[in-house]
């Protein structure tokens, strides 16, 4: 769910999953460990994307 709102973000802005990472100041792979519902946001990494893209939290991690 995330992982694909990710990706769409980035196809619509024309960045890289690890430009994204470096823009969002999230760690290198983060993004692709939620690809498969390997792991979940905390928090933390949730306000940070918020706060680089100005979507807030809720919206990433709401079902479509």
């Amino acid at each position: 769910m995330i992982f694909q709102k990710v990706k769409d973000y980035c196809k619509e802005n024309n960045l890289s999953i690890s430009s994204f990472e470096r823009l969002c100041n999230i760690g290198n792979g983060t993004v692709a460990r939620w690809k498969n519902d390997e792991s979940k946001p905390v928090l933390s990494t949730l306000e940070k994307i918020e706060k680089a893209t100005g979507i807030p939290a809720s919206t990433w991690i709401e079902k479509s």
